[in-house]
């Protein structure tokens, strides 16, 4: 599988990464401004439907990122 992988499933941002400690899917938390790993986005980003995941290259991703946590106030 492609490492990293840098997406937004619907509005939420999702990136899969290989670390030293192995590898994990992680999204971005509403509540929080953080992201959690969260595995039951493995198979949507992998494998499942394109049509409401999309690929974003990884300055593409953080801009985002950067946005939602203005929005939300977690600046």
């Amino acid at each position: 599988m492609e490492t990293p992988r840098f997406c937004k499933v619907g509005d939420r941002p999702v990136k899969a990464v290989l670390e030293d400690d192995g590898f994990g899917v992680y999204a971005f938390d509403w509540k929080t401004g953080y992201f959690i790993l969260d595995l039951s986005y493995l198979e949507k980003i992998y494998f499942g439907r394109m049509d409401d995941v999309e690929i974003l290259t990884e300055k593409e991703f953080n801009a985002y990122v950067d946005k939602l946590k203005k929005e939300k106030g977690f600046d």
